[in-house]
């Protein structure tokens, strides 16, 4: 009987701490998603939770398979991605709106998500839209 209620406690300890664990990691992934422009670093993220760099780091790698850092990064491509889509904005000013402070940086970590620097990503879209235009006229202009 005492053996069963240790089992008991310990498994419940265990799952509490498990709790704690996606507890600070959602807290983090929040407070990422909400502000991501403004972040500059996991210090930005555990100043705002109040909880040490080093201990944030470990329970979203745990909680999510992927670094801190590395989620920050895809959570800004992502909205980058978005933003050049839309006529008139420049590489310079999407890096800026989405976080980066150098667009070298931004550059980089854009090309490496993505797999094309944003200039190309954006001209890529006009291309295929500029090409399906043209065919659209041929096809139009042939049967005329």
């Amino acid at each position: 009987m005492e053996s069963e209620l240790v089992t008991e406690v310990a498994d419940r300890d265990e799952k509490s701490d498990l709790c704690i664990v996606n507890y600070w990691a959602e807290k983090g992934k929040r407070f990422i998603d909400r502000s991501y422009e403004r972040i500059t670093g996991v210090g930005d993220v555990s100043y705002d939770l109040e909880i040490s760099p080093s201990y944030l780091r470990t329970v979203f790698r745990d909680s999510f398979g992927l670094s801190l850092k590395d989620y920050l990064t895809r959570v800004r491509i992502g909205h980058a991605k978005e933003l050049l889509r839309i006529h008139g904005t420049t590489v310079y000013e999407v890096a800026r709106k989405v976080g980066y402070r150098q667009t070298i940086t931004f550059e980089k970590a854009f090309k490496k998500v993505v797999g094309v620097p944003p200039s190309k990503y954006r001209g890529g879209g006009r291309m295929i839209g500029d090409f399906c235009r043209r065919k659209l006229q041929a096809i139009l202009t042939a049967r005329c």
